[in-house]
Protein backbone atom coordinates (compact mmCIF):
# COMPACT_ATOMS: atom_id res chain seq x y z
CA UNK A 1 0.00 0.00 0.00
CA UNK A 2 1.33 3.41 -0.93
CA UNK A 3 2.36 5.73 1.51
CA UNK A 4 -0.24 8.99 1.79
CA UNK A 5 1.84 12.62 2.28
CA UNK A 6 0.52 12.85 5.56
CA UNK A 7 1.94 9.71 6.85
CA UNK A 8 5.81 10.64 4.83
CA UNK A 9 5.81 14.00 6.64
CA UNK A 10 5.10 11.93 10.25
CA UNK A 11 7.72 9.74 9.77
CA UNK A 12 10.19 12.58 8.39
CA UNK A 13 9.56 14.74 11.78
CA UNK A 14 9.57 11.64 14.00
CA UNK A 15 13.48 9.64 11.87
CA UNK A 16 15.06 13.92 12.39
CA UNK A 17 13.87 14.11 16.25
CA UNK A 18 14.88 10.15 17.34
CA UNK A 19 18.41 10.72 15.43
CA UNK A 20 19.21 13.84 17.49
CA UNK A 21 17.45 12.16 20.62
CA UNK A 22 19.27 8.91 20.31
CA UNK A 23 22.56 10.55 18.89
CA UNK A 24 22.47 12.65 22.45
CA UNK A 25 22.29 9.08 24.61
CA UNK A 26 24.79 7.24 22.58
CA UNK A 27 27.16 10.27 23.71
CA UNK A 28 26.09 9.89 27.05
CA UNK A 29 26.35 6.41 27.58
CA UNK A 30 27.62 4.42 24.58
CA UNK A 31 30.81 5.92 23.58
CA UNK A 32 32.04 4.17 20.60
CA UNK A 33 28.72 3.20 19.04
CA UNK A 34 26.98 5.34 16.64
CA UNK A 35 23.38 4.91 15.89
CA UNK A 36 21.24 5.93 13.08
CA UNK A 37 17.68 5.98 12.26
CA UNK A 38 17.90 4.15 8.53
CA UNK A 39 14.13 4.08 8.22
CA UNK A 40 10.82 5.13 9.53
CA UNK A 41 7.73 4.03 8.21
CA UNK A 42 3.61 5.07 9.82
CA UNK A 43 0.51 2.94 9.35
CA UNK A 44 -2.29 4.53 7.89
CA UNK A 45 -4.36 5.17 10.87
CA UNK A 46 -1.31 7.36 12.45
CA UNK A 47 -0.94 4.50 15.55
CA UNK A 48 2.03 2.63 15.17
CA UNK A 49 5.75 3.22 13.82
CA UNK A 50 8.26 1.18 12.59
CA UNK A 51 11.82 2.27 13.79
CA UNK A 52 14.48 0.35 11.71
CA UNK A 53 18.09 1.52 13.81
CA UNK A 54 21.38 0.98 12.14
CA UNK A 55 24.11 0.68 15.06
CA UNK A 56 27.90 0.44 14.20
CA UNK A 57 30.02 -2.05 15.32
CA UNK A 58 27.52 -4.29 14.14
CA UNK A 59 28.10 -6.80 16.75
CA UNK A 60 26.53 -4.58 19.55
CA UNK A 61 23.46 -3.83 17.32
CA UNK A 62 21.20 -6.57 18.86
CA UNK A 63 22.01 -5.57 22.87
CA UNK A 64 21.45 -1.49 21.68
CA UNK A 65 17.99 -2.56 19.80
CA UNK A 66 17.33 -4.35 22.80
CA UNK A 67 18.35 -1.09 25.15
CA UNK A 68 16.17 1.21 22.83
CA UNK A 69 12.93 -1.16 23.19
CA UNK A 70 13.69 -1.55 27.14
CA UNK A 71 13.36 2.90 27.17
CA UNK A 72 11.10 3.30 24.92
CA UNK A 73 8.41 5.09 26.78
CA UNK A 74 10.94 7.12 27.86
CA UNK A 75 11.91 7.91 24.21
CA UNK A 76 8.04 8.62 23.33
CA UNK A 77 7.84 11.28 25.75
CA UNK A 78 10.59 12.71 24.49
CA UNK A 79 9.45 13.05 21.13
CA UNK A 80 5.97 14.24 22.37
CA UNK A 81 7.77 17.36 23.76
CA UNK A 82 9.39 18.20 20.68
CA UNK A 83 6.56 17.55 18.49
CA UNK A 84 3.99 18.56 20.38
CA UNK A 85 3.54 21.66 18.11
CA UNK A 86 3.95 19.11 15.04
CA UNK A 87 2.04 16.09 16.27
CA UNK A 88 -1.64 16.21 18.01
CA UNK A 89 -0.84 12.07 19.05
CA UNK A 90 2.43 10.80 19.10
CA UNK A 91 2.05 7.17 17.66
CA UNK A 92 3.26 3.75 18.97
CA UNK A 93 6.97 2.87 18.55
CA UNK A 94 8.17 -0.19 17.14
CA UNK A 95 12.17 -0.74 17.21
CA UNK A 96 13.67 -2.76 14.61
CA UNK A 97 17.40 -3.58 14.09
CA UNK A 98 18.70 -2.56 10.41
CA UNK A 99 21.05 -5.58 9.19
CA UNK A 100 21.24 -3.92 5.47
CA UNK A 101 24.82 -2.86 5.60
CA UNK A 102 25.47 -6.84 7.07
CA UNK A 103 23.53 -7.95 3.76
CA UNK A 104 25.61 -5.66 1.17
CA UNK A 105 28.53 -6.88 2.85
CA UNK A 106 28.03 -10.49 2.81
CA UNK A 107 27.18 -9.60 -1.15
CA UNK A 108 30.54 -7.85 -1.31
CA UNK A 109 32.45 -10.58 -0.01
CA UNK A 110 30.97 -13.17 -2.46
CA UNK A 111 31.64 -11.39 -5.52
CA UNK A 112 35.55 -10.79 -4.27
CA UNK A 113 35.69 -14.49 -3.48
CA UNK A 114 36.38 -14.49 -0.12
CA UNK A 115 33.22 -16.33 0.49
CA UNK A 116 30.84 -18.85 -1.24
CA UNK A 117 29.78 -18.03 -4.92
CA UNK A 118 26.16 -16.86 -4.27
CA UNK A 119 25.46 -18.39 -7.60
CA UNK A 120 26.95 -21.70 -6.96
CA UNK A 121 25.04 -21.58 -3.83
CA UNK A 122 22.44 -19.32 -3.65
CA UNK A 123 21.65 -19.97 0.11
CA UNK A 124 24.86 -18.22 1.21
CA UNK A 125 23.12 -15.03 1.27
CA UNK A 126 20.85 -14.50 4.08
CA UNK A 127 16.89 -14.33 2.98
CA UNK A 128 15.39 -11.68 4.21
CA UNK A 129 11.93 -11.58 5.10
CA UNK A 130 9.71 -9.37 3.67
CA UNK A 131 7.08 -9.36 6.44
CA UNK A 132 7.71 -8.83 10.24
CA UNK A 133 7.10 -11.52 12.30
CA UNK A 134 4.83 -10.20 15.07
CA UNK A 135 4.69 -13.19 16.89
CA UNK A 136 8.41 -13.66 17.66
CA UNK A 137 7.95 -9.92 19.14
CA UNK A 138 4.98 -10.88 21.41
CA UNK A 139 3.53 -8.97 19.31
CA UNK A 140 -0.42 -10.82 19.91
CA UNK A 141 0.22 -10.74 23.56
CA UNK A 142 0.94 -7.05 23.95
CA UNK A 143 -2.04 -5.89 21.91
CA UNK A 144 -4.22 -8.14 24.01
CA UNK A 145 -2.96 -6.97 26.91
CA UNK A 146 -3.97 -3.22 25.08
CA UNK A 147 -7.24 -4.50 23.98
CA UNK A 148 -8.28 -6.33 27.40
CA UNK A 149 -7.05 -3.28 29.87
CA UNK A 150 -7.62 -0.37 27.91
CA UNK A 151 -10.94 1.22 27.82
CA UNK A 152 -13.07 1.03 25.00
CA UNK A 153 -14.72 3.75 23.25
CA UNK A 154 -17.98 1.52 23.10
CA UNK A 155 -19.37 1.46 26.57
CA UNK A 156 -21.40 -1.56 24.85
CA UNK A 157 -18.01 -3.46 24.88
CA UNK A 158 -17.07 -2.28 28.62
CA UNK A 159 -20.34 -3.64 30.16
CA UNK A 160 -20.22 -7.02 28.07
CA UNK A 161 -16.51 -7.32 29.22
CA UNK A 162 -17.16 -6.96 32.51
CA UNK A 163 -20.20 -8.66 32.56
CA UNK A 164 -18.48 -11.69 31.19
CA UNK A 165 -15.84 -11.38 33.79
CA UNK A 166 -18.13 -10.94 36.35
CA UNK A 167 -19.75 -14.53 35.65
CA UNK A 168 -16.62 -16.00 35.34
CA UNK A 169 -15.30 -14.56 38.89
CA UNK A 170 -18.74 -16.18 40.26
CA UNK A 171 -18.26 -19.56 38.54
CA UNK A 172 -15.02 -19.79 39.45
CA UNK A 173 -15.72 -19.06 43.23
CA UNK A 174 -18.95 -21.51 43.43
CA UNK A 175 -16.91 -24.15 42.19
CA UNK A 176 -14.04 -23.94 44.46
CA UNK A 177 -16.07 -23.01 47.31
CA UNK A 178 -18.53 -26.42 46.84
CA UNK A 179 -15.11 -28.48 46.18
CA UNK A 180 -14.07 -27.22 49.34
CA UNK A 181 -17.32 -27.82 51.20
CA UNK A 182 -17.27 -31.72 50.05
CA UNK A 183 -13.67 -32.02 50.80
CA UNK A 184 -14.89 -30.41 54.64
CA UNK A 185 -18.33 -32.97 54.41
CA UNK A 186 -15.90 -35.81 53.03
CA UNK A 187 -13.18 -35.41 56.35
CA UNK A 188 -15.79 -35.08 58.48
CA UNK A 189 -17.82 -38.11 57.40
CA UNK A 190 -14.01 -39.94 57.46
CA UNK A 191 -13.87 -38.76 61.13
CA UNK A 192 -17.31 -40.67 62.11
CA UNK A 193 -15.99 -43.60 60.42
CA UNK A 194 -12.81 -43.25 62.91
CA UNK A 195 -15.28 -43.69 65.99
CA UNK A 196 -17.18 -46.61 64.38
CA UNK A 197 -14.42 -48.22 62.69
CA UNK A 198 -11.35 -49.27 63.24
CA UNK A 199 -7.99 -49.86 60.78
CA UNK A 200 -8.82 -53.27 60.62
CA UNK A 201 -10.93 -56.10 61.45
CA UNK A 202 -10.36 -60.16 61.43
CA UNK A 203 -13.49 -61.91 61.57
CA UNK A 204 -14.55 -65.69 60.62
CA UNK A 205 -14.81 -66.76 56.94
CA UNK A 206 -17.45 -69.19 57.81
CA UNK A 207 -19.55 -69.30 60.81
CA UNK A 208 -20.00 -66.38 63.21
CA UNK A 209 -17.12 -66.62 65.59
CA UNK A 210 -13.75 -68.21 66.20
CA UNK A 211 -11.40 -69.07 69.51
CA UNK A 212 -8.58 -67.28 70.68
CA UNK A 213 -6.17 -69.71 70.80
CA UNK A 214 -2.38 -69.32 71.38
CA UNK A 215 -1.62 -68.95 67.64
CA UNK A 216 -3.81 -66.41 67.02
CA UNK A 217 -2.65 -64.76 70.37
CA UNK A 218 1.34 -64.93 68.90
CA UNK A 219 0.05 -63.48 65.56
CA UNK A 220 -1.20 -60.25 66.90
CA UNK A 221 0.06 -59.98 69.97
CA UNK A 222 3.76 -60.03 68.55
CA UNK A 223 3.16 -57.76 65.12
CA UNK A 224 5.78 -54.75 65.69
CA UNK A 225 2.99 -53.13 62.99
CA UNK A 226 -0.19 -53.25 65.23
CA UNK A 227 -0.57 -50.11 68.19
CA UNK A 228 -3.16 -51.47 69.95
CA UNK A 229 -6.02 -54.57 69.06
CA UNK A 230 -9.43 -55.46 70.61
CA UNK A 231 -11.52 -58.26 70.74
CA UNK A 232 -14.92 -58.20 69.66
CA UNK A 233 -18.48 -59.73 69.57
CA UNK A 234 -21.47 -58.88 67.85
CA UNK A 235 -24.91 -60.53 67.29
CA UNK A 236 -28.09 -58.75 66.13
CA UNK A 237 -30.48 -58.72 69.06
CA UNK A 238 -33.58 -57.30 70.73
CA UNK A 239 -33.21 -54.01 72.71
CA UNK A 240 -36.45 -52.78 75.43
CA UNK A 241 -36.91 -50.02 77.36
CA UNK A 242 -39.96 -51.14 79.49
CA UNK A 243 -43.26 -51.09 76.51
CA UNK A 244 -40.54 -49.62 73.62
CA UNK A 245 -38.62 -52.19 71.61
CA UNK A 246 -36.33 -52.42 68.73
CA UNK A 247 -33.91 -54.58 66.70
CA UNK A 248 -30.28 -53.40 67.04
CA UNK A 249 -26.75 -54.94 67.70
CA UNK A 250 -25.33 -55.41 70.52
CA UNK A 251 -21.25 -55.70 70.31
CA UNK A 252 -19.19 -57.09 73.62
CA UNK A 253 -16.06 -54.74 73.72
CA UNK A 254 -12.90 -55.00 75.64
CA UNK A 255 -12.36 -52.34 77.87
CA UNK A 256 -9.48 -50.73 75.88
CA UNK A 257 -11.86 -50.57 73.05
CA UNK A 258 -11.47 -47.00 73.05
CA UNK A 259 -7.68 -46.96 72.17
CA UNK A 260 -8.75 -48.84 68.86
CA UNK A 261 -11.06 -46.32 67.52
CA UNK A 262 -12.15 -43.00 68.93
CA UNK A 263 -15.22 -44.05 70.56
CA UNK A 264 -14.74 -42.18 73.91
CA UNK A 265 -14.43 -38.61 71.94
CA UNK A 266 -17.89 -39.37 70.45
CA UNK A 267 -19.48 -39.84 73.96
CA UNK A 268 -22.01 -37.12 74.43
CA UNK A 269 -23.87 -37.48 77.52
CA UNK A 270 -22.05 -39.92 80.15
CA UNK A 271 -19.08 -41.96 80.68
CA UNK A 272 -17.13 -45.14 78.85
CA UNK A 273 -17.96 -48.71 80.30
CA UNK A 274 -15.40 -48.81 83.38
CA UNK A 275 -14.40 -52.45 84.90
CA UNK A 276 -15.44 -51.37 88.66
CA UNK A 277 -19.04 -51.27 87.15
CA UNK A 278 -20.75 -54.08 86.07
CA UNK A 279 -24.01 -54.65 83.56
CA UNK A 280 -23.71 -50.93 81.76
CA UNK A 281 -23.99 -49.99 78.59
CA UNK A 282 -23.63 -47.20 76.16
CA UNK A 283 -26.02 -46.54 73.32
CA UNK A 284 -26.76 -44.31 70.34
CA UNK A 285 -28.29 -41.02 70.48
CA UNK A 286 -30.48 -42.16 67.56
CA UNK A 287 -31.38 -45.31 69.37
CA UNK A 288 -32.14 -43.96 73.06
CA UNK A 289 -34.39 -41.07 71.42
CA UNK A 290 -36.66 -43.78 69.65
CA UNK A 291 -36.52 -46.08 73.64
CA UNK A 292 -36.93 -43.39 75.30
CA UNK A 293 -33.97 -44.04 77.50
CA UNK A 294 -31.40 -41.68 78.80
CA UNK A 295 -28.28 -42.27 81.69
CA UNK A 296 -30.51 -40.63 84.19
CA UNK A 297 -33.39 -43.08 83.79
CA UNK A 298 -32.00 -44.98 87.20
CA UNK A 299 -33.99 -47.87 88.21
CA UNK A 300 -34.77 -48.85 84.87
CA UNK A 301 -33.03 -51.07 83.00
CA UNK A 302 -32.19 -51.43 79.44
CA UNK A 303 -33.48 -55.35 78.41
CA UNK A 304 -31.09 -56.88 75.27
CA UNK A 305 -32.89 -60.48 74.38
CA UNK A 306 -31.65 -63.24 72.13
CA UNK A 307 -33.28 -66.00 70.61
CA UNK A 308 -31.78 -69.19 72.29
CA UNK A 309 -30.60 -71.66 69.98
CA UNK A 310 -32.56 -74.60 68.56
CA UNK A 311 -35.59 -73.33 70.69
CA UNK A 312 -39.02 -73.02 69.17
CA UNK A 313 -41.49 -70.45 70.33
CA UNK A 314 -43.86 -73.06 72.12
CA UNK A 315 -43.16 -71.04 75.05
CA UNK A 316 -41.70 -67.73 74.31
CA UNK A 317 -40.43 -66.23 77.85
CA UNK A 318 -38.25 -69.36 77.90
CA UNK A 319 -37.07 -69.12 73.95
CA UNK A 320 -35.03 -65.91 74.67
CA UNK A 321 -31.67 -65.51 76.56
CA UNK A 322 -31.33 -61.89 78.75
CA UNK A 323 -29.53 -59.35 80.41
CA UNK A 324 -30.44 -56.15 82.04
CA UNK A 325 -27.96 -53.06 82.01
CA UNK A 326 -28.06 -49.35 83.25
CA UNK A 327 -27.24 -46.72 80.17
CA UNK A 328 -23.95 -45.04 81.33
CA UNK A 329 -23.53 -43.00 78.02
CA UNK A 330 -24.93 -42.09 75.37
CA UNK A 331 -22.62 -41.01 71.44
CA UNK A 332 -22.85 -39.35 68.35
CA UNK A 333 -22.10 -40.62 64.85
CA UNK A 334 -23.03 -41.44 61.75
CA UNK A 335 -26.81 -42.14 61.08
CA UNK A 336 -26.34 -45.75 60.50
CA UNK A 337 -23.98 -46.29 63.60
CA UNK A 338 -26.36 -44.43 66.31
CA UNK A 339 -29.38 -46.21 65.30
CA UNK A 340 -28.13 -49.78 65.83
CA UNK A 341 -25.26 -50.20 67.97
CA UNK A 342 -24.99 -51.00 71.96
CA UNK A 343 -21.81 -51.58 73.89
CA UNK A 344 -21.49 -53.87 76.33
CA UNK A 345 -18.53 -55.65 78.01
CA UNK A 346 -16.96 -58.75 76.01
CA UNK A 347 -17.90 -60.93 79.58
CA UNK A 348 -21.61 -59.53 79.11
CA UNK A 349 -21.74 -60.72 75.80
CA UNK A 350 -20.30 -63.84 76.43
CA UNK A 351 -22.49 -64.56 79.10
CA UNK A 352 -26.13 -63.16 76.75
CA UNK A 353 -24.83 -65.74 73.73
CA UNK A 354 -23.54 -68.30 75.74
CA UNK A 355 -20.21 -67.90 74.01
CA UNK A 356 -17.13 -69.57 76.07
CA UNK A 357 -14.34 -67.32 77.57
CA UNK A 358 -12.18 -67.58 74.64
CA UNK A 359 -14.69 -67.55 72.01
CA UNK A 360 -15.39 -63.71 69.85
CA UNK A 361 -16.84 -62.94 66.63
CA UNK A 362 -13.88 -60.65 65.58
CA UNK A 363 -10.67 -58.26 66.22
CA UNK A 364 -10.31 -54.92 65.66
CA UNK A 365 -7.31 -53.03 65.08
CA UNK A 366 -5.36 -50.38 65.42
CA UNK A 367 -2.01 -49.43 63.24
CA UNK A 368 0.71 -47.54 63.74
CA UNK A 369 0.42 -44.22 61.44
CA UNK A 370 3.24 -45.13 59.23
CA UNK A 371 1.92 -48.02 58.33
CA UNK A 372 -0.45 -48.77 54.97
CA UNK A 373 -3.37 -49.73 55.75
CA UNK A 374 -3.72 -52.48 52.28
CA UNK A 375 -0.35 -53.65 52.54
CA UNK A 376 -0.87 -55.02 56.09
CA UNK A 377 -4.12 -56.49 55.16
CA UNK A 378 -2.91 -58.38 52.37
CA UNK A 379 -0.15 -59.71 54.44
CA UNK A 380 -1.75 -60.48 57.56
CA UNK A 381 -4.61 -62.17 55.16
CA UNK A 382 -1.64 -64.36 53.86
CA UNK A 383 -0.32 -64.94 57.12
CA UNK A 384 -3.75 -65.99 58.70
CA UNK A 385 -5.16 -67.89 55.55
CA UNK A 386 -8.28 -68.76 54.75
CA UNK A 387 -10.14 -69.24 57.64
CA UNK A 388 -10.02 -66.05 58.69
CA UNK A 389 -11.68 -62.65 56.34
CA UNK A 390 -8.90 -59.24 57.07
CA UNK A 391 -10.69 -55.85 56.06
CA UNK A 392 -9.07 -52.81 56.36
CA UNK A 393 -11.70 -49.93 57.27
CA UNK A 394 -12.35 -48.76 53.68
CA UNK A 395 -13.66 -52.38 52.85
CA UNK A 396 -16.04 -52.00 55.64
CA UNK A 397 -17.53 -49.09 54.08
CA UNK A 398 -16.98 -49.27 50.64
CA UNK A 399 -20.53 -48.11 49.76
CA UNK A 400 -20.25 -45.22 52.41
CA UNK A 401 -16.88 -44.49 50.18
CA UNK A 402 -18.14 -44.73 46.81
CA UNK A 403 -21.33 -42.48 47.98
CA UNK A 404 -19.34 -39.36 48.61
CA UNK A 405 -16.42 -39.84 46.05
CA UNK A 406 -20.05 -39.96 43.46
CA UNK A 407 -21.94 -36.83 45.35
CA UNK A 408 -18.57 -35.03 44.84
CA UNK A 409 -17.93 -35.81 41.53
CA UNK A 410 -21.50 -35.51 40.14
CA UNK A 411 -21.64 -31.75 42.31
CA UNK A 412 -18.17 -31.19 40.27
CA UNK A 413 -19.72 -31.78 37.40
CA UNK A 414 -22.79 -29.86 37.66
CA UNK A 415 -21.07 -26.31 38.74
CA UNK A 416 -18.71 -27.11 36.05
CA UNK A 417 -21.79 -27.02 33.51
CA UNK A 418 -22.71 -23.20 35.37
CA UNK A 419 -19.16 -22.36 34.69
CA UNK A 420 -19.81 -23.29 30.64
CA UNK A 421 -22.47 -21.25 30.55
CA UNK A 422 -20.77 -18.56 31.72
CA UNK A 423 -18.00 -19.14 29.04
CA UNK A 424 -20.38 -18.22 26.53
CA UNK A 425 -20.31 -14.28 27.87
CA UNK A 426 -16.24 -14.72 27.26
CA UNK A 427 -17.29 -15.68 23.67
CA UNK A 428 -19.85 -12.96 22.81
CA UNK A 429 -17.55 -10.41 24.38
CA UNK A 430 -14.59 -11.25 22.77
CA UNK A 431 -16.71 -11.49 19.19
CA UNK A 432 -17.79 -8.09 19.93
CA UNK A 433 -14.36 -7.08 20.83
CA UNK A 434 -13.07 -8.33 17.25
CA UNK A 435 -15.67 -6.39 15.57
CA UNK A 436 -15.57 -2.97 17.22
CA UNK A 437 -11.26 -3.87 16.31
CA UNK A 438 -11.93 -4.73 12.89
CA UNK A 439 -9.94 -1.40 11.27
CA UNK A 440 -7.13 -2.01 13.43
CA UNK A 441 -7.13 -5.22 12.06
CA UNK A 442 -7.20 -4.42 8.65
CA UNK A 443 -3.97 -2.14 9.61
CA UNK A 444 -2.03 -4.79 11.44
CA UNK A 445 -2.42 -6.80 8.10
CA UNK A 446 -0.80 -4.16 6.30
CA UNK A 447 1.77 -4.09 8.13
CA UNK A 448 2.58 -7.36 7.65
CA UNK A 449 0.69 -9.50 10.72
CA UNK A 450 -0.02 -13.44 9.73
CA UNK A 451 -4.11 -13.84 10.28
CA UNK A 452 -3.29 -17.13 12.96
CA UNK A 453 -0.82 -14.34 14.14
CA UNK A 454 -4.01 -12.04 14.65
CA UNK A 455 -6.44 -14.99 16.15
CA UNK A 456 -3.70 -15.31 18.73
CA UNK A 457 -4.40 -11.85 19.84
CA UNK A 458 -8.14 -12.55 20.20
CA UNK A 459 -7.31 -16.21 22.07
CA UNK A 460 -4.64 -14.19 24.25
CA UNK A 461 -7.54 -11.43 25.19
CA UNK A 462 -9.92 -14.12 26.14
CA UNK A 463 -7.36 -16.12 28.10
CA UNK A 464 -5.91 -13.35 30.24
CA UNK A 465 -9.92 -12.30 30.94
CA UNK A 466 -10.45 -15.77 31.98
CA UNK A 467 -7.31 -16.09 34.36
CA UNK A 468 -7.64 -12.56 35.76
CA UNK A 469 -11.37 -13.33 36.54
CA UNK A 470 -10.37 -16.98 37.99
CA UNK A 471 -7.55 -15.23 39.86
CA UNK A 472 -10.24 -12.62 41.63
CA UNK A 473 -13.00 -15.57 41.77
CA UNK A 474 -10.39 -17.64 43.80
CA UNK A 475 -9.26 -14.87 46.37
CA UNK A 476 -12.82 -14.18 47.21
CA UNK A 477 -13.71 -17.69 47.95
CA UNK A 478 -10.58 -18.44 48.88
CA UNK A 479 -11.41 -15.84 51.65
CA UNK A 480 -15.29 -17.11 51.94
CA UNK A 481 -14.03 -20.53 53.24
CA UNK A 482 -11.31 -19.14 55.61
CA UNK A 483 -13.75 -17.20 56.90
CA UNK A 484 -16.13 -19.98 57.21
CA UNK A 485 -12.72 -22.06 59.01
CA UNK A 486 -12.30 -19.28 61.48
CA UNK A 487 -15.68 -17.90 62.99
CA UNK A 488 -18.30 -20.99 61.59
CA UNK A 489 -20.95 -18.44 60.46
CA UNK A 490 -23.00 -21.18 58.83
CA UNK A 491 -23.93 -24.29 61.16
CA UNK A 492 -25.36 -27.76 60.62
CA UNK A 493 -26.76 -27.72 64.11
CA UNK A 494 -26.33 -25.62 67.09
CA UNK A 495 -22.64 -27.41 67.91
CA UNK A 496 -21.41 -28.58 64.50
CA UNK A 497 -20.46 -25.94 61.87
CA UNK A 498 -20.44 -26.92 58.16
CA UNK A 499 -16.74 -27.98 57.59
CA UNK A 500 -15.02 -26.78 55.25
CA UNK A 501 -11.39 -27.19 53.55
CA UNK A 502 -8.88 -25.51 51.85
CA UNK A 503 -6.91 -28.09 49.94
CA UNK A 504 -4.29 -27.37 47.35
CA UNK A 505 -6.26 -30.05 45.21
CA UNK A 506 -9.55 -28.26 44.74
CA UNK A 507 -7.29 -25.09 43.98
CA UNK A 508 -5.20 -26.96 40.78
CA UNK A 509 -8.85 -28.85 39.58
CA UNK A 510 -10.20 -25.20 39.64
CA UNK A 511 -7.44 -23.84 37.64
CA UNK A 512 -7.02 -26.74 34.96
CA UNK A 513 -11.10 -26.29 34.95
CA UNK A 514 -11.19 -23.07 34.18
CA UNK A 515 -7.85 -22.35 32.14
CA UNK A 516 -9.33 -25.37 29.75
CA UNK A 517 -13.01 -23.66 29.26
CA UNK A 518 -11.53 -19.91 28.89
CA UNK A 519 -8.74 -20.96 26.25
CA UNK A 520 -11.20 -23.13 24.21
CA UNK A 521 -14.33 -19.79 24.48
CA UNK A 522 -11.31 -17.60 23.31
CA UNK A 523 -10.55 -20.05 20.46
CA UNK A 524 -14.19 -20.21 19.40
CA UNK A 525 -14.73 -16.48 19.00
CA UNK A 526 -11.38 -15.98 17.38
CA UNK A 527 -12.34 -18.92 14.96
CA UNK A 528 -14.32 -15.50 13.62
CA UNK A 529 -11.68 -14.18 12.15
CA UNK A 530 -10.86 -14.53 8.64
CA UNK A 531 -9.45 -12.48 5.53
CA UNK A 532 -13.09 -11.85 3.95
CA UNK A 533 -14.27 -10.67 7.63
CA UNK A 534 -11.45 -7.61 7.81
CA UNK A 535 -11.58 -6.72 4.87
CA UNK A 536 -15.76 -6.55 4.17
Amino acid sequence: MEETNRQRKIAGVLQKDLVDVLQKAAQDGMQGVIISVSKVSVTPDLGIAKVYLSVFPSDKRNAIVEGVKSNSPLIRHELAKRTRNQLRRMPELLFFGDDSLDYIEEIDKSLRGEDVNPIQDPSVLPRRKKQISFFSLNFPLYIAKRYLFAKSGNNAINIITIIASIGVIVGTAALFIILSGFSGLRTFNYSLLDISDPDIKITAAKGKSFFYDASLQNLVSKDKDIAVFSKVIEERVFIKNGEKQQIAFVKGVDYNYTDVVGLDDAIQVGTWLQKEYTNTSIIGNSLAYKLSAGIESFGEYLEILVPKTGTGFLNPAQSFRSINTQIVGTYFGTEDFENNYVFVSNSQAQELLNYKADQFTGIEIKLRPEINADDFSEQLQEKLGAQYKVQTKAQLNELFYKVINTENFVSYLIFTLIVIIAMFTIVGAIIMMIIDKKKNLKTLLSLGATMPEIKNIFVLQGFLLTAVSMAIGLLVSSGLVAIQQQFQLFMITSSIPYPVELRLSNLFIVIATITVLGFLAAKVASSRISNGFINK
